[in-house]
């Protein structure tokens, strides 16, 4: 071709020495070559590119589609897309050519080569090395299978390799139904944890309680509630107390630092006929049917109008429950006779002087006389005035009452 330095002639004009499609003389007009089919070595003959409407002289213009020619060892070389690929090797990869990013998933073909990752997969690719604008079909696919678009993946900040982007256990789809933020790891519907857990997340500790998310999973326990049972006592504290956290009526009383909840406070833990958020109120305890040891439970005694957190306050024909250990040593009515003495000989542990005469029950016991026999006692010992009931009886039957 070099050595043409005469016109051609109109038979050689009409010639299409290459059989591309184009003859002699148009190849000599479109400066292509009548010699080779395929001028700029693209694979594409120089016939079926001007029937595309590209440029036959342009090694980096054709339609692949229309590649029907073994291409140049020069073409090969190019790197028509600029995607740090050759054609050549665009071409034994399987990628496009002219597209920088065959996958459409934002990652050129050069970087997922780079990355260990596969060019005509969309689904598969190093989320940081997106570095391209990705495609509307890639945009339009659901990577993850979490019910999310990758577009609106990119969109909304989430993962769309990653179902639960933030690893709290919720697909990004179900945060998105259930109107939590799939980027917070600590906002989320428990009910919805559908998928395990990322190491992450298991470390976090969501609700401040002291006990990781991962064992509040383990325990069953509400990793976003830090008092699962409600008993005013968060989770941790009732690991460190031996207390079941699941358990609303297990807990240790001087424990409680948080608000209790409704349902707990609804509760009767003791059975004694009180709620639990009235024994609060009332300042006593539901854990212990008897705050005040005296016998008597603490809903009997707002029944009888005695006052449940006093242990010398009460009503002894409403003594129902043993009494305590602390309200058996008290005295609670000053005669020098404990509490439980008092049960244990029969007199009363709230009247100094059980039968009446004028001598308290401890002075009886120091004479050697009968607390609970009105007319046994010391005269000289009647230090405490006498009852109604002593006064109108006649100890020495003499026909004068006492």
């Amino acid at each position: 071709v070099a050595s043409q330095t005469v016109p051609t002639s109109t038979v050689w004009n009409d010639l299409d020495c290459d059989n591309d499609g184009v003859t002699n003389g148009d190849e000599i007009a479109n400066g292509t070559d009548p010699l080779n089919p395929d001028t700029d070595g693209d694979g594409v003959t120089d016939g079926d590119e001007i029937i595309d409407g590209t440029d036959p002289t342009d090694p980096c213009e054709f339609v692949v589609a229309s590649q029907t020619v073994p291409t140049s060892t020069v073409w090969n070389d190019l790197d028509c897309d600029n995607d740090g690929v050759t054609n050549g090797d665009e071409i034994a990869n399987g990628t496009d050519p002219l597209n920088p990013d065959t996958d459409g998933d934002g990652v050129t073909d050069g970087d997922e080569i780079n990355d260990g990752t596969d060019p005509t997969d969309p689904c598969e690719f190093v989320v940081t090395s997106q570095t391209v604008p990705t495609s509307t079909v890639w945009n339009d696919l659901d990577c993850d299978n979490d019910g999310v678009s990758n577009g609106d993946e990119i969109a909304n900040g989430t993962d769309p390799l990653n179902p639960d982007t933030d690893g709290d256990g919720v697909t990004d789809g179900d945060e998105i139904i259930d109107g939590t933020d799939p980027t917070d790891p600590c906002e989320f519907v428990v009910t919805s944890q559908t998928v395990p857990t990322s190491t992450v997340w298991n470390d976090l500790d969501c609700d401040n309680d002291g006990v990781t998310n991962g064992d509040e999973i383990a325990n069953g326990t509400d990793p976003l509630n830090p008092d699962t049972d409600g008993d005013g006592v968060t989770d941790g504290d009732e690991i460190i107390d031996g207390t079941d956290p699941t358990d609303p009526c297990e807990f240790v009383v001087a424990s409680q630092t948080v608000p209790t909840s409704t349902v707990w406070n609804d509760l009767d833990c003791d059975n004694d006929g009180v709620t639990n958020g009235d024994e609060i109120a009332n300042g006593t305890d539901p854990l212990n049917p008897d705050t005040d040891g005296d016998g008597v439970t603490d809903g009997d005694e707002i029944i009888d109008g005695t006052d449940p957190t006093d242990p010398c306050e009460f009503v002894v024909a409403s003594q129902t429950l043993p009494t305590s250990t602390v309200w058996n040593d008290l005295d609670c009515d000053n005669d020098g006779v404990s509490n439980g003495d008092e049960i244990a000989n029969g007199t009363d542990p709230l009247n100094p002087d059980t039968d009446g005469d004028g001598v308290t029950d401890g002075d009886e016991i120091i004479d050697g006389t009968d607390p609970t026999d009105p007319c046994e006692f010391v005269v000289a010992s009647q230090t405490v005035p006498t009852s109604t009931v002593w006064n109108d009886l006649d100890c020495d039957n003499d026909g004068v009452t006492n």
